[in-house]
């Protein structure tokens, strides 16, 4: 592979900047994923990776080898209240982005934490509106009572129609004085994929597949982004443990094209290594 040698890439940009592959949101976050990698790592390839060209997304020189990098970030693609984690949790974002100029307009909102606990998703968008005005009406009548301890609501305290409707009835709404105004809610918190395993296995199989057409390089490696949203969040509790009692995703590596495999998790950066044969958290460490 023909390549320009400029020395050590640190304290350097690749060339093209933040649209070297392409530049659509997806291949940015990508992008982004390989630089978090080289970082985390402290991997310098002898050139700078080529990042143009067909899969996989990225061939780099190092050691005389020509290494080639397939990204993909993570999506656990599970199903919650009839549809999509992400796709729920975009629902939720949505209403909370309404809601923000309300709640600058309302000084009963200042300094206020608004928890939601919804029964599956948020109301409808021809909804938000009322919605918002019925949360309104609620903390005005509450104000008076509300401290930095949590108040906890349920169905014998609300009056609206949309509340009743959309909120939990054991605790289905908790107020409390703090700082800033802030809206969360059960949404998010509930939807971080605690057991990731399955869903790598699946994405190795898939790239094992489409391996088959990748430009030819002497090694493969695969690197698993995150993209920041709690639904697509990878959160190994127990650490390299549970990638390697996995026996599905250990049959999906072995068999795969991959002599190296990389996932960002909420718990750091995990490394499987077809010559070890497991898991091991490299997080910000330079792996042996």
């Amino acid at each position: 592979m023909a390549c320009i040698c400029e020395g050590p890439l640190e304290g350097r940009t690749l060339k093209g900047g933040i649209g070297w592959m392409t530049r659509s949101t997806q291949k940015q976050k990508e992008s982004e994923v390989l630089r978090q990698l080289l970082s985390a790592t402290g991997i310098q390839p002898e050139c700078e990776p080529d990042v143009i060209g067909d899969k996989p997304d990225v061939m780099m020189q190092m050691f005389g080898r020509t290494v080639g990098i397939e990204v993909v970030m993570y999506q656990s693609n599970k199903r919650v209240a009839g549809g999509e984690r992400r796709a729920v949790e975009a629902e939720w974002e949505r209403l909370e982005g309404y809601s923000k100029a309300i709640r600058k307009e309302h000084a009963v909102f200042e300094h206020m934490y608004v928890l939601f606990r919804f029964r599956n998703i948020v109301p409808p968008r021809n909804q938000y509106e009322e919605f918002c005005q019925e949360i309104l009406q609620f903390i005005r009548s509450r104000q008076d009572s509300v401290s930095a301890e949590p108040e906890v609501f349920g169905i014998s305290d609300f009056t609206s129609p949309l509340m009743r409707k959309h909120l939990k009835a054991i605790g289905g709404l908790v107020l409390k004085r703090c700082e800033r105004d802030e809206w969360d809610s059960n949404i998010t918190a509930g939807f971080v994929d605690s057991y990731p395993a399955c869903t790598i296995s699946k994405i190795v199989s898939k790239k094992t597949e489409l391996a088959k057409a990748y430009r030819k390089a002497d090694e493969l490696w695969l690197a698993i982004g995150q993209s920041g949203q709690l639904s697509e969040t990878v959160l190994p509790i127990n650490g390299a443990y549970d990638f390697d009692a996995s026996p599905d995703l250990q049959d999906s590596l072995l068999s795969s094209p991959f002599s190296r495999v990389y996932v960002f998790t909420a718990m750091g950066l995990f490394q499987w290594d077809k010559r070890e044969g497991n898991w091991q958290r490299i997080a910000g460490n330079k792996p042996s």
